[in-house]
């Protein structure tokens, strides 16, 4: 969609993959748990276009564009966060992406094992910070840890009122201005899986 001409969004040019999650990395447009006609379905990749180009997706170490197959015993890829690093979460894992450059590209390091996102809409991003929902709780992940902010009474509530079969109807966002976190989520006498709670967190 191009602002101030376009007035309907249009398929993009080139052969970018289908994606369930998307963020901008730097200079790269990064996508996670992929789609395409060559490889099918691949939950655990992590994948991006050429250098400053979102158009080119195919692999190269001239454009600097490639892909990352994560360890399949950590789950699929949850979501992917930008910036200036990356920080890629799995439902068993959480790993930082930094950029190195050719031939390389990326480095890859696992911050966290065993500990990952439980609904794929369930993290947000302040500042330096991502908020998220894990598979026992309530954290906020400051891009080497995670520090629990829903530990005894929160997280007891969440999940005793929370259908874990719903985890897709989930979603984060923040209020900036007021400094709050709101996760909505379907619980206790929800009516066909529409969220019916709010959760906030002031930070």
């Amino acid at each position: 969609f191009m602002m101030g001409s376009a007035s309907a969004f249009s398929n993009l040019a080139g052969s970018a993959p289908k994606a369930r999650s998307i963020c901008t990395l730097r200079d790269f447009i990064v996508v996670g748990n992929t789609n395409d006609s060559v490889d099918g379905v691949v939950p655990n990749r992590v994948r991006w276009c050429a250098l400053g180009d979102p158009t080119d997706w195919t692999v190269s170490p001239v454009t600097q564009s490639d892909y990352n197959d994560m360890d399949s015993s950590k789950g699929c890829v949850q979501a992917v966060f930008g910036g200036d690093y990356g920080i890629i979460f799995q439902e068993r894992s959480i790993t930082r992406m930094t950029y190195v450059g050719s031939p390389v590209v990326f480095q890859f390091d696992e911050m966290e094992s065993g500990r990952g996102l439980l609904a794929p809409n369930g993290a947000v991003k302040f500042g330096n910070f991502i908020a998220y929902l894990g598979f026992d709780g309530f954290y906020v992940f400051d891009g080497t840890e995670s520090i629990s902010i829903g530990e005894n009474k929160i997280n007891k509530f969440f999940f005793e009122d929370f259908d874990l079969n719903l985890t897709d109807r989930v979603t984060a966002t923040v209020d900036i201005n007021k400094q709050i976190i709101y996760w909505a989520y379907p619980g206790v006498g929800n009516v066909g899986g529409i969220p019916n709670r709010i959760l906030c967190y002031n930070y």
